[in-house]
């Protein structure tokens, strides 16, 4: 009798399930590419901001290299275009509608922008091959 009822897969069998796309993948490796620019961040090195970027596109890169053997979808690619769109044109609406465009809120916008593109990317990166259709 199992302990609990945590699922047995590996990591990337639950990650590349067939109702998961490139999204997951993207966002963690965004997010540790933030969390990976914050010691230099720290010494006041500028590099530190590309964090973000260099995960996102990393992301898409692991997620397409992984997804090698999976069946091309004919339907991603439509999709992929949509949620690239999605992202860089709402992370910034959104910076432009919390902070205004006064005082800070201009150099919010642009690094929402900056991080809008990134993940934009990774999306584009990440390619058509999906385990089955998401729809």
């Amino acid at each position: 009798m199992p302990v609990s009822d945590a699922d047995a897969r590996p990591i990337t069998k639950r990650l590349f399930a067939p109702k998961r796309g490139p999204a997951i993948v993207i966002a963690t490796a965004a997010l540790l590419g933030a969390v990976g620019g914050l010691p230099l961040l720290m010494n006041e090195h500028v590099i530190g901001l590309f964090g973000v970027v260099l995960g996102a596109l990393c992301g898409g890169l692991v997620y397409r290299i992984a997804s090698a053997t999976l069946p091309i979808d004919p339907t991603a690619r439509s999709r992929r275009y949509k949620f690239a769109m999605f992202s860089l044109a709402t992370l910034p609406a959104v910076a432009v509608i919390g902070t205004g465009m006064q005082g800070q809120g201009l150099q919010m916008t642009i690094g929402a922008f900056v991080i809008g593109s990134a993940i934009a990317i990774g999306i584009l990166v990440s390619g058509d091959r999906r385990a089955q259709n998401v729809r």
